[in-house]
């Protein structure tokens, strides 16, 4: 089973949703397993009300706490 998580980003000026989408990929692509992988990037709003990031999910717990 596949389990996947959809980040809403804000929709103003800033490309807020691509940013994030571009440094996760940037992370995964240089092996830094340390986050979920970006899968998909819809900037257009078109699919939900929001620019949107779908994200793989990591197995594992959260760090939790105050870090």
């Amino acid at each position: 089973m596949q389990v996947y998580a959809v980040k809403l980003c804000v929709n103003d000026k800033r490309p807020r949703a691509q940013r994030e989408f571009a440094a996760l990929r940037l992370l995964w692509v240089a092996g830094a397993d340390i986050a979920r992988q970006p899968l998909g990037l819809d900037e257009s709003a078109a699919i939900l009300p929001y620019p949107a990031v779908v994200y793989g999910w990591l197995p594992g717990e959260p760090l939790g706490g105050n870090l």
